[in-house]
């Protein structure tokens, strides 16, 4: 895809966001009722509501996942947990950081991020830096060449070069002071790997 093609695509896209007003759900006008009753109501509602289609979403996330579907449920439900920033999912997107559908592998050639066709790496972007104590968890487990630089994209994403860094060597010191040979192993693949992409 050229730039031109780009330009055209976005200018398309913020022209149908113009004409298309997004709905205000009308439970939120309780918000703004004079009683402090009504209000609290609904924060406790809107919270209840935001828990059940988490843990909606999760269920759905952790289904196997159908190859034949273009934009399966599993894969739907992983990009809706990055859209609910759900913390909740963290362990379960970096767990599931590599998961790859049929149709991104098709697509590979046009890849512009690291993250494309990675749903869960995406959704963790946009969870942000709760993700950042999760990656570290993980690293106690066996981790593949793959996971390892989805996991050294990330921490740059999330934290930047110089934090990033710091937050790593610092972890990796936490491991060494555990004896844990596994984490060890992976936060030296991990470093490394980092260094390459930052260039520190």
């Amino acid at each position: 895809m050229n730039t031109e093609s780009v330009l055209v695509m976005l200018a398309t896209f913020a022209l149908a966001q113009g004409q298309s007003r997004l709905k205000e759900p009308a439970q939120f006008r309780d918000l703004e009722s004079p009683d402090v009753a009504t209000r609290v109501a609904c924060l406790d509602t809107s919270v209840k509501e935001r828990a059940g289609r988490v843990a909606a979403l999760l269920r759905i996330a952790k289904l196997p996942y159908e190859s034949k579907k273009t934009k399966s449920p599993k894969e739907l439900a992983i990009a809706l947990l990055g859209e609910y920033r759900a913390v909740e999912a963290v362990d379960f997107l970096v767990e599931n950081v590599s998961f790859r559908p049929a149709v991104a592998l098709a697509d590979a050639f046009k890849e512009l991020s690291p993250f494309d066709g990675y749903p869960s790496a995406q959704a963790l972007v946009k969870i942000g830096t709760p993700c950042m104590e999760g990656i570290f968890r993980r690293m106690s487990k066996p981790c593949d060449k793959t996971e390892i630089r989805l996991f050294a994209y990330l921490v740059r994403t999330l934290d930047g070069h110089e934090l990033g860094l710091y937050r790593l060597d610092a972890a990796a010191k936490r491991a060494e002071a555990a004896n844990d040979p596994v984490a060890r192993t992976n936060f030296r693949n991990l470093i490394e790997r980092y260094k390459r992409i930052t260039g520190l």
